[in-house]
């Protein structure tokens, strides 16, 4: 089992329940991690028998970047049944933080998890 994590994953998006985060797509970040039994890849040295998360990253950039949703807890899960369509991967976890929302603090994040 191998467990790899991308961090601070930069994307636009409009998300958020109040009209001026309806208007205009803000920052938000996202790190994500998910686990699968590598063997295969760590025998033949092929991409193709691994999970490619250059392209995992891009999916997610454009759902989220074409996308819009009232809360962080719908697009948690999205993005998490995004990652658990590759059948290889048994866990996973996705956290998304924007930035901006509560007076007095640098961010809210989110996380949520995925096991097979």
């Amino acid at each position: 089992m191998i467990k790899i994590e991308v961090k601070d994953l930069e994307v636009e998006a409009i998300i958020g329940t109040n009209s001026h985060e309806r208007e205009n797509k803000q920052r938000i970040m996202i790190n994500y991690w998910f686990e699968y039994d590598a063997q295969l890849a760590e025998i033949s040295d092929n991409l193709e028998d691994a999970i490619d998360y250059f392209e995992l990253s891009a999916k997610i950039k454009s759902k989220v970047g074409g996308s819009s949703y009232f809360l962080l807890e719908k697009l948690a899960a999205e993005l998490l049944s995004l990652i658990s369509d590759f059948d290889l991967i048994s866990r996973a976890g996705v956290e998304i933080t924007k930035f901006g929302v509560v007076p007095g603090s640098r961010a809210v994040a989110i996380t949520k998890v995925f096991c097979r």
